[in-house]
């Protein structure tokens, strides 16, 4: 499985981790062009992690950030939750990632956005999601609101290029 994280320096990291009924593998991580070599095991041990070397980490979500105190160390970690693209949405449109409800619209039509922006806050199957703008650009269009019920794959935004 891969993911996408930003770190508190806005880096996007991809990581690829597979799992097992003890624990998950590292597989590979990048950020931007250069890519980590990793293979790092680890097994769960509560809150804990066991890494492959004997080290623990610490693990702990807080909204969508994960927090990594490993070594005398701590990490920020965000999980970026993109909305899905669909062949028949406009190029720069934002779509729901899931059937959901609407909890808050952070941005208004016109309003300037850069990338990574949270521009949406939704419900969906009883966590807090939020779309974020792919880009810096212009918000052309609000096709949702506070309180609304979307399907997976509803358009809710449409994005223009920076301007």
């Amino acid at each position: 499985m891969q993911n996408e994280f930003q770190d508190c320096n806005s880096e996007k990291w991809v990581v690829t981790l597979s799992s097992s009924a003890h624990g998950f593998t590292v597989e590979a991580m990048s950020r931007g062009a250069e890519n980590i070599a990793v293979d790092v095991r680890a097994e769960r041990k509560g809150s804990k992690i066991l890494l492959s070397d004997g080290t623990m980490a610490t693990l702990c979500k807080v909204g969508d950030d994960w927090w990594i105190h490993h070594s005398g160390r701590t990490h920020k970690l965000q999980l970026i939750e993109p909305g899905l693209d669909s062949s028949e949405d406009s190029e720069g449109s934002l779509v729901a990632p899931m059937p959901g409800t609407i909890l808050d619209v952070m941005v208004t039509r016109g309003e300037q956005v850069a990338a990574g922006q949270a521009l949406i806050l939704m419900e969906a199957m009883k966590m807090e999601h939020k779309v974020v703008a792919p880009t810096d650009g212009l918000i052309e269009a609000l096709l949702c609101s506070q309180g609304d019920r979307v399907e997976q794959g509803a358009v809710l935004i449409e994005l223009s290029g920076k301007e």
